[in-house]
This record gives structure tokens, sequence and C-alpha cells, in this order.
């Protein structure tokens, strides 16, 4: 029994070892085909003709490993031969359609990582489009009031010097102005 299991295992295409380094199996074969319709069209005075090309895309996965051979029952050996056969060649099997889906599972993936990372990114600009907005706002807001106050800064910096300066005819007239209790200065501004 040690022997047979042995001679059974000594296979390196059979063993339990092998079934560890099953290479994996090739990639969908993604095939394109280029149709070409033309049309021509003619009426009484022209003739039109228009071409045009569509490309197809077809993904085709490559061919399931050969089915197992049937299990003689004749030698205890045979049997334990096929037995390891027969596991290597399920092995196999299961192996390249996890490795299919896994493949087209990545694939997807990457698309719906590609998108993410397009809608990240949409996110981001209206992020920093909202805050420069935002701070443009803020800016126009204190940029208005910075001129709103340097403008009446001005003018009561013209306002100062109509007092200070000795009488003038614009003096008179602002202190007569002052004088009557009118605010708004702007009229000799």
């Amino acid at each position: 029994m040690l022997l047979k299991a042995v001679c059974a295992n000594a296979n390196p295409a059979f063993n339990w070892l092998a079934r560890l380094h099953v290479p994996p199996p090739p990639p969908p074969t993604t095939t394109t085909t280029t149709t070409t319709t033309t049309t021509t069209t003619t009426t009484t005075t022209t003739t039109t003709t228009t071409t045009t090309t569509t490309n197809t895309t077809t993904t085709t996965p490559p061919p399931p490993p050969p089915p197992p051979p049937t299990p003689p029952h004749h030698y205890h050996y045979d049997y334990y031969y096929c037995y390891y056969h027969y596991h290597y060649y399920f092995y196999y099997y299961y192996y390249y359609y996890y490795y299919y889906y896994y493949y087209y599972y990545y694939y997807y993936y990457y698309y719906y990582y590609y998108y993410y990372y397009d809608y990240y990114y949409y996110y981001y600009y209206f992020f920093f489009f909202y805050y420069y907005y935002y701070f443009y706002y803020y800016y126009y807001y204190y940029y208005y009031y910075y001129y709103y106050y340097y403008y009446y800064y001005y003018c009561f910096y013209y306002y100062v010097s109509y007092i200070v300066t000795p009488p003038h005819h614009h003096g008179l007239l602002l202190t007569m102005y002052m004088r009557m209790g009118r605010k708004n200065i702007d009229v000799y501004m």
C-alpha cells in the first residue's frame, strides 16, 4: 500500500505538490472585427458615396482543459493514478474559472476605479471651484468695503484739508456748509 502511494506520488504530473504549480490559463482572447459598409446614393445631378466603418470587439474565453479519462478499476495503482489525475483536472478547471472571473472582476474594478477617479476629480474640481467662488466673493466683498472706506477716508482727508487750510473760496463754502449742518460734502469733491 505504501509502495503504491509512493509510486502514485512519484509521478510529477499528478503529484499533490504539482497541483500547487498549475500554470494559469491564458487570458481571454480579444478579437476586433472591422466592418465596412459602402452606400451609394444617386440623384439626377450627383452621386454620393458614404463609407461607414464599424469596429466590433469580441472577448472569447480560452477553452477549458480536456476532460479527465474514465478511471479504470482494474488495479489499485490505476485507481490512485486516475484519482490524482481527476483532482488535478478539477483543480486546474476551477483555477481556470477562478482566474477567468478574477480577470473580469479586475477588468470591471479597473473601470469602476476609473469612473470613481473621474468622479473624485470632478468632486474636487467642484469643491475648489466652490471655494474659489467663495473666496472670490469675500475678496470682492472686502475689496468693495476697502474701496468704500478708502473713498470715505479720501473724503475725510479732503474734508480735513479744507478745514485746516487758510480760508479761501472752497474753504469758506465748505465751512458755510458745515455750519449749516450739511454732512454731504460730496458736492465739492
